[in-house]
């Protein structure tokens, strides 16, 4: 079984297919685990020879930490940077040994142990991760909507997540993701809701379409 299946998937949707010069080579991979002095997960040591040279897909907005900067810092490995640190995601020391280790989101100083944090085995949270940068990151930028009214509608439900279809992955629709015609769309329950597109053509027709919607931002106005 694939492991990273569904990350290819979305990556091929999303950005472009995921070729052979994208991934950290099998002794880049051992120099760094020669210099942390420990075996990197499984899930980690697959996931940096997939992709830990695409910078265009993993670090956009947020920031995959590339191998060179891996490190040990009060008892966390860093993978991930929130684009100006203030939050991380990491693995604990004592996880390690794990295949597909849990991650934790974590203050970006380190100062929250995580602990109680929720977490996602390591492949769900980078699709997780992954679905935010398109959606932060895309060149037709995620749109901020509320529906017009809508926040003086004791318990509304948000309109554009009535719209909308499950994606393929469970693990973003268990996130808040989901397909509206041809974006896709954040919904994590409040009545701020996200879209981003994959062209400037599907962004206008989805504005069109829901016209109803108070576009807060888009990146049109850019």
């Amino acid at each position: 079984m694939d492991r990273y299946g569904d990350l290819k998937s979305f990556v091929t949707e999303w950005h472009r297919p995921i070729g052979p010069s994208d991934g950290n080579t099998e002794t880049e991979i051992a120099d760094t685990e020669a210099r942390l002095g420990f075996r990197l997960p499984e899930a980690l040591r697959e996931l940096y020879a997939l992709v830990g040279n695409a910078g265009d897909i993993t670090r956009g907005h947020n920031r995959f930490v590339l191998l060179r900067d891996l490190k040990i810092e009060e008892d966390w490995l860093v993978i991930w940077e929130e684009n100006q640190c203030v939050t991380v995601m990491a693995i604990h020391e004592n996880n390690l040994t794990e295949e597909n280790p849990p991650v934790h989101k974590l203050d970006g100083d380190l100062s929250g142990r995580g602990w109680e944090s929720e977490c996602l085995p390591l492949n769900n949270c980078v699709l997780d991760m992954l679905a935010y940068e398109v959606m932060m990151a895309s060149e037709w930028l995620a749109v901020d909507v509320m529906m017009e009214g809508a926040i003086e509608i004791p318990d509304a439900e948000p309109f554009l997540r009535t719209k909308a279809r499950a994606t393929p992955y469970a693990v973003l629709n268990d996130s808040g993701y989901f397909y509206l015609d041809e974006v896709l769309l954040y919904s994590p329950g409040s009545l701020e809701e996200q879209i981003a597109a994959k062209t400037r053509d599907d962004l206008l027709a989805v504005m069109a379409r829901y016209e109803g919607m108070c576009w807060s931002y888009t990146s049109l106005d850019d």
